[in-house]
């Protein structure tokens, strides 16, 4: 569980915290990392941790809610969206946090998957998409689903081929895989 707390302390203290345990992933195995280490880095007490999260993974929880929110905030910008939109700024905003999707691979954590969850949460505070081929809401709803599914698997591929493709060759790669979703 996760401390919600707006306090500024506890914020700092939270970034403080993810910035410690990902300099350590970088190191080590996330699984060898202890509490200790991960205080003693960060320069704070086993409270503080303790006030804040429960393990470890509430750290990468919370580090990734703050991103998915960030994602969000970037399509919300837009007025109408594309397809091609949601993947030019899908791929782009990944493409910006490749080292810690790097260190994710490395140490076999399969926290992308929740952010896919929490983005398909997060689907129905995006803008209207452009031309939308169904009126039905539970079509929407499923074909949004479908998209956001191949994204996510395009965006693991990716992260396994070490982002070999730039983040424009991702995007025509997306709109030629799915033409039907470009055009409707």
């Amino acid at each position: 569980m996760i401390n919600t707390n707006k306090n500024p302390a506890s914020i700092r203290s939270k970034m403080y915290l993810t910035v410690a345990l990902l300099e350590l992933m970088d190191e080590k195995s996330y699984e060898s990392i202890t509490i200790k280490e991960l205080t003693d880095r960060a320069k704070l007490s086993r409270r503080t941790f303790y006030t804040n999260f429960e393990t470890k993974e509430d750290i990468l929880n919370h580090h990734f809610d703050i991103l998915v929110s960030e994602y969000i905030e970037i399509l919300q910008a837009y007025e109408c969206l594309t397809p091609t939109d949601i993947a030019k700024e899908y791929f782009t905003y990944w493409f910006s946090h490749r080292n810690l999707l790097r260190l994710l691979k490395k140490n076999s954590l399969p926290i992308l998957i929740r952010v896919f969850v929490e983005f398909l949460r997060n689907m129905d505070s995006l803008p209207i998409i452009k031309n939308r081929r169904f009126t039905d809401s539970e079509l929407q709803y499923y074909d949004a689903v479908f998209v956001a599914g191949g994204l996510w698997n395009m965006l693991n591929v990716w992260v396994e081929n070490d982002f070999e493709k730039n983040c424009e060759e991702m995007t025509d790669i997306f709109t030629k895989i799915f033409p039907i979703h470009n055009s409707f």
